[in-house]
Protein backbone atom coordinates (compact mmCIF):
# COMPACT_ATOMS: atom_id res chain seq x y z
CA UNK A 1 0.00 0.00 0.00
CA UNK A 2 2.80 2.33 0.99
CA UNK A 3 4.59 1.53 -2.27
CA UNK A 4 1.53 2.47 -4.29
CA UNK A 5 1.26 5.80 -2.50
CA UNK A 6 4.90 6.58 -3.25
CA UNK A 7 4.48 5.70 -6.94
CA UNK A 8 1.27 7.77 -7.22
CA UNK A 9 2.94 10.72 -5.49
CA UNK A 10 5.93 10.50 -7.83
CA UNK A 11 3.70 10.37 -10.90
CA UNK A 12 1.69 13.33 -9.63
CA UNK A 13 4.87 15.28 -8.96
CA UNK A 14 6.20 14.51 -12.44
CA UNK A 15 2.90 15.55 -14.03
CA UNK A 16 2.75 18.75 -11.98
CA UNK A 17 6.38 19.60 -12.87
CA UNK A 18 5.74 19.01 -16.59
CA UNK A 19 2.61 21.16 -16.40
CA UNK A 20 4.53 24.03 -14.77
CA UNK A 21 7.28 23.81 -17.39
CA UNK A 22 4.72 23.85 -20.21
CA UNK A 23 2.83 26.83 -18.78
CA UNK A 24 6.11 28.70 -18.30
CA UNK A 25 7.20 27.94 -21.87
CA UNK A 26 3.92 29.15 -23.31
CA UNK A 27 4.01 32.31 -21.20
CA UNK A 28 7.62 33.21 -22.02
CA UNK A 29 8.10 31.86 -25.54
CA UNK A 30 7.62 34.35 -28.41
CA UNK A 31 6.40 31.45 -30.53
CA UNK A 32 3.16 31.49 -28.56
CA UNK A 33 2.68 35.24 -28.42
CA UNK A 34 -0.63 36.24 -30.03
CA UNK A 35 -0.18 38.78 -32.82
CA UNK A 36 -2.12 42.04 -32.61
CA UNK A 37 -3.59 41.29 -36.02
CA UNK A 38 -5.40 38.27 -34.54
CA UNK A 39 -7.38 40.32 -32.02
CA UNK A 40 -7.64 43.71 -33.69
CA UNK A 41 -8.73 45.30 -36.95
CA UNK A 42 -6.82 48.28 -38.30
CA UNK A 43 -8.21 50.80 -40.78
CA UNK A 44 -6.10 53.45 -42.55
CA UNK A 45 -7.81 56.84 -42.26
CA UNK A 46 -5.41 58.72 -44.52
CA UNK A 47 -1.90 58.71 -45.96
CA UNK A 48 -0.04 62.01 -46.17
CA UNK A 49 1.54 62.99 -49.47
CA UNK A 50 4.82 64.94 -49.33
CA UNK A 51 4.47 68.60 -48.34
CA UNK A 52 5.44 71.02 -51.12
CA UNK A 53 5.85 74.72 -50.31
CA UNK A 54 5.90 78.02 -52.16
CA UNK A 55 8.99 80.17 -51.65
CA UNK A 56 7.18 81.98 -48.79
CA UNK A 57 6.72 78.63 -46.94
CA UNK A 58 2.99 78.47 -47.59
CA UNK A 59 1.76 74.99 -48.52
CA UNK A 60 1.14 74.16 -52.14
CA UNK A 61 -0.03 70.65 -51.18
CA UNK A 62 -1.93 69.39 -48.12
CA UNK A 63 -3.45 72.85 -47.71
CA UNK A 64 -7.12 71.85 -47.83
CA UNK A 65 -9.06 69.39 -45.70
CA UNK A 66 -11.77 66.81 -46.32
CA UNK A 67 -14.08 64.94 -43.96
CA UNK A 68 -14.40 61.16 -43.84
CA UNK A 69 -17.09 59.39 -41.84
CA UNK A 70 -16.19 56.29 -39.85
CA UNK A 71 -19.07 53.88 -40.39
CA UNK A 72 -19.48 50.99 -37.94
CA UNK A 73 -21.69 47.95 -38.56
CA UNK A 74 -24.30 48.79 -35.89
CA UNK A 75 -27.94 49.88 -35.82
CA UNK A 76 -27.25 53.56 -34.97
CA UNK A 77 -24.91 53.97 -37.93
CA UNK A 78 -27.27 52.21 -40.34
CA UNK A 79 -30.13 54.51 -39.24
CA UNK A 80 -28.02 57.57 -40.09
CA UNK A 81 -26.86 56.40 -43.54
CA UNK A 82 -29.72 58.01 -45.54
CA UNK A 83 -28.79 61.39 -44.02
CA UNK A 84 -25.22 61.16 -45.27
CA UNK A 85 -25.30 59.34 -48.59
CA UNK A 86 -27.58 59.22 -51.60
CA UNK A 87 -26.39 55.69 -52.40
CA UNK A 88 -26.74 54.52 -48.78
CA UNK A 89 -27.87 51.06 -49.92
CA UNK A 90 -24.45 50.31 -51.43
CA UNK A 91 -22.80 51.55 -48.23
CA UNK A 92 -25.08 49.26 -46.23
CA UNK A 93 -23.97 46.32 -48.38
CA UNK A 94 -20.33 47.07 -47.53
CA UNK A 95 -21.14 47.12 -43.81
CA UNK A 96 -22.61 43.62 -44.02
CA UNK A 97 -19.06 42.30 -43.88
CA UNK A 98 -19.04 43.32 -40.20
CA UNK A 99 -16.04 45.67 -40.47
CA UNK A 100 -15.92 49.49 -40.15
CA UNK A 101 -15.38 51.50 -43.34
CA UNK A 102 -14.52 55.10 -44.24
CA UNK A 103 -16.54 57.26 -46.64
CA UNK A 104 -16.06 60.86 -47.73
CA UNK A 105 -18.87 63.10 -46.48
CA UNK A 106 -19.80 66.76 -46.17
CA UNK A 107 -22.66 66.23 -43.71
CA UNK A 108 -22.43 65.99 -39.92
CA UNK A 109 -24.10 63.16 -38.01
CA UNK A 110 -25.09 62.52 -34.40
CA UNK A 111 -23.80 58.97 -34.03
CA UNK A 112 -21.15 58.82 -36.75
CA UNK A 113 -17.69 60.19 -36.11
CA UNK A 114 -15.92 62.16 -38.83
CA UNK A 115 -12.21 62.75 -39.25
CA UNK A 116 -10.43 65.61 -41.00
CA UNK A 117 -7.82 64.51 -43.53
CA UNK A 118 -5.65 66.34 -46.03
CA UNK A 119 -7.28 66.83 -49.41
CA UNK A 120 -5.50 66.57 -52.75
CA UNK A 121 -7.11 69.59 -54.45
CA UNK A 122 -4.86 72.50 -55.41
CA UNK A 123 -4.43 75.04 -58.21
CA UNK A 124 -1.27 73.37 -59.54
CA UNK A 125 -2.54 69.86 -60.20
CA UNK A 126 -0.70 69.52 -63.50
CA UNK A 127 2.56 70.77 -62.01
CA UNK A 128 2.37 68.16 -59.25
CA UNK A 129 0.52 65.20 -60.75
CA UNK A 130 2.31 61.85 -60.78
CA UNK A 131 0.36 60.85 -63.90
CA UNK A 132 1.84 63.77 -65.85
CA UNK A 133 5.39 63.28 -64.50
CA UNK A 134 4.93 66.26 -62.15
CA UNK A 135 6.91 67.01 -59.02
CA UNK A 136 5.21 64.33 -56.91
CA UNK A 137 6.47 61.62 -59.26
CA UNK A 138 9.99 62.36 -57.97
CA UNK A 139 8.99 62.03 -54.30
CA UNK A 140 7.77 59.18 -52.05
CA UNK A 141 4.08 58.33 -52.41
CA UNK A 142 3.50 59.07 -48.72
CA UNK A 143 5.45 60.46 -45.77
CA UNK A 144 2.95 59.76 -43.00
CA UNK A 145 -0.15 57.81 -42.07
CA UNK A 146 -3.12 58.01 -39.71
CA UNK A 147 -4.97 54.83 -38.77
CA UNK A 148 -7.55 53.59 -36.27
CA UNK A 149 -7.54 50.16 -34.62
CA UNK A 150 -10.44 48.22 -33.07
CA UNK A 151 -10.52 45.16 -30.85
CA UNK A 152 -12.33 42.18 -32.34
CA UNK A 153 -13.54 38.85 -31.00
CA UNK A 154 -12.53 35.37 -32.14
CA UNK A 155 -14.94 35.64 -35.08
CA UNK A 156 -13.37 38.93 -36.20
CA UNK A 157 -16.39 40.99 -35.12
CA UNK A 158 -15.92 44.39 -33.45
CA UNK A 159 -16.35 44.52 -29.69
CA UNK A 160 -19.35 46.55 -28.55
CA UNK A 161 -18.45 49.98 -27.21
CA UNK A 162 -14.93 50.06 -28.66
CA UNK A 163 -14.35 53.58 -30.02
CA UNK A 164 -11.05 52.66 -31.59
CA UNK A 165 -7.49 53.83 -30.97
CA UNK A 166 -5.97 56.49 -33.25
CA UNK A 167 -2.29 56.25 -34.14
CA UNK A 168 -0.35 58.87 -36.11
CA UNK A 169 2.78 57.77 -37.91
CA UNK A 170 4.44 61.06 -38.93
CA UNK A 171 1.04 62.26 -40.17
CA UNK A 172 1.50 65.74 -38.66
CA UNK A 173 4.83 66.83 -40.12
CA UNK A 174 6.28 69.98 -41.66
CA UNK A 175 8.96 68.14 -43.64
CA UNK A 176 8.79 68.76 -47.36
CA UNK A 177 10.13 70.36 -50.51
CA UNK A 178 10.58 74.14 -50.77
CA UNK A 179 10.14 75.51 -54.31
CA UNK A 180 11.22 78.81 -55.82
CA UNK A 181 7.66 79.42 -57.03
CA UNK A 182 6.28 82.75 -55.86
CA UNK A 183 2.67 82.37 -54.68
CA UNK A 184 1.55 85.76 -56.06
CA UNK A 185 3.30 85.33 -59.41
CA UNK A 186 1.95 81.77 -59.73
CA UNK A 187 -1.58 82.99 -58.99
CA UNK A 188 -1.25 85.72 -61.63
CA UNK A 189 0.07 83.20 -64.18
CA UNK A 190 -2.84 80.84 -63.49
CA UNK A 191 -5.33 83.68 -64.09
CA UNK A 192 -3.49 84.82 -67.23
CA UNK A 193 -3.66 81.28 -68.63
CA UNK A 194 -7.33 80.87 -67.78
CA UNK A 195 -8.45 81.23 -71.40
CA UNK A 196 -5.43 79.39 -72.80
CA UNK A 197 -6.48 76.10 -74.39
CA UNK A 198 -3.00 74.65 -74.76
CA UNK A 199 0.57 75.69 -73.97
CA UNK A 200 2.41 76.71 -70.84
CA UNK A 201 3.41 79.83 -68.92
CA UNK A 202 6.84 80.13 -67.30
CA UNK A 203 8.13 83.11 -65.34
CA UNK A 204 11.82 83.10 -64.46
CA UNK A 205 14.10 85.27 -62.35
CA UNK A 206 16.82 85.81 -64.96
CA UNK A 207 19.38 86.80 -62.32
CA UNK A 208 19.19 83.41 -60.56
CA UNK A 209 17.44 81.12 -63.05
CA UNK A 210 14.73 80.40 -60.46
CA UNK A 211 11.23 79.62 -61.68
CA UNK A 212 8.68 82.00 -60.16
CA UNK A 213 5.64 80.56 -61.94
CA UNK A 214 4.91 77.42 -63.89
CA UNK A 215 1.55 76.69 -65.54
CA UNK A 216 0.67 74.08 -68.14
CA UNK A 217 -2.56 73.79 -70.12
CA UNK A 218 -4.87 72.02 -70.57
CA UNK A 219 -5.30 70.94 -66.96
CA UNK A 220 -6.51 67.48 -67.98
CA UNK A 221 -3.52 66.72 -70.21
CA UNK A 222 -0.97 64.07 -69.24
CA UNK A 223 1.74 66.09 -70.98
CA UNK A 224 3.48 68.36 -68.50
CA UNK A 225 4.92 70.81 -71.01
CA UNK A 226 7.40 72.63 -68.71
CA UNK A 227 9.07 69.28 -67.89
CA UNK A 228 9.00 67.71 -71.35
CA UNK A 229 10.57 68.43 -74.73
CA UNK A 230 8.08 70.82 -76.29
CA UNK A 231 8.20 72.83 -79.49
CA UNK A 232 7.76 76.50 -78.60
CA UNK A 233 7.15 77.40 -82.27
CA UNK A 234 8.35 80.26 -84.47
CA UNK A 235 7.55 82.89 -81.85
CA UNK A 236 10.67 81.78 -79.99
CA UNK A 237 12.82 82.95 -82.93
CA UNK A 238 12.34 86.48 -81.60
CA UNK A 239 14.00 85.55 -78.32
CA UNK A 240 16.88 83.85 -80.14
CA UNK A 241 17.39 86.96 -82.30
CA UNK A 242 17.31 89.30 -79.28
CA UNK A 243 19.87 87.15 -77.44
CA UNK A 244 22.15 87.22 -80.50
CA UNK A 245 21.92 91.00 -80.86
CA UNK A 246 22.46 91.62 -77.15
CA UNK A 247 25.62 89.52 -77.26
CA UNK A 248 27.22 91.44 -80.13
CA UNK A 249 26.19 89.18 -83.00
CA UNK A 250 25.01 91.49 -85.79
CA UNK A 251 24.89 89.42 -88.98
CA UNK A 252 24.02 90.76 -92.39
CA UNK A 253 22.25 88.23 -94.55
CA UNK A 254 20.67 88.34 -97.98
CA UNK A 255 17.53 86.24 -98.28
CA UNK A 256 17.14 84.70 -101.75
CA UNK A 257 13.95 82.86 -100.89
CA UNK A 258 15.67 79.59 -100.12
CA UNK A 259 18.79 78.13 -98.57
CA UNK A 260 20.46 74.74 -98.79
CA UNK A 261 22.01 73.20 -95.68
CA UNK A 262 23.89 70.03 -96.59
CA UNK A 263 21.38 67.91 -98.50
CA UNK A 264 18.24 69.74 -97.38
CA UNK A 265 16.69 72.83 -98.95
CA UNK A 266 14.70 75.26 -96.78
CA UNK A 267 12.46 77.87 -98.43
CA UNK A 268 10.55 80.93 -97.29
CA UNK A 269 6.81 80.90 -97.93
CA UNK A 270 6.23 80.80 -101.70
CA UNK A 271 10.05 81.16 -102.01
CA UNK A 272 9.68 84.90 -101.48
CA UNK A 273 12.96 86.83 -101.64
CA UNK A 274 13.26 89.13 -98.62
CA UNK A 275 16.57 90.68 -99.70
CA UNK A 276 19.22 91.99 -97.28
Amino acid sequence: MKKRIVIASALFLMFFTALCVRVGYIALSKAYTAADSHNSYSLVIDTLEPNIYYSNYKKLTNNVSESYALLKPNTKTIAELPLLFDDYESVFDELKAGKPILKKTETASKYIKTYKVTGSENTCAQLLSRESSGLLSYLPESVGEKRISFKVDAMGKMLTGDEGEITDDNYVTSEGLLLTLDERVQSAAVKAANELETGCVLVMDVSTGSLLACVTKPDSSYINKPFRNYSAGSVFKLFVAVCALENGLNPEYECKGEIRIRNTEYACQNKKRHGV
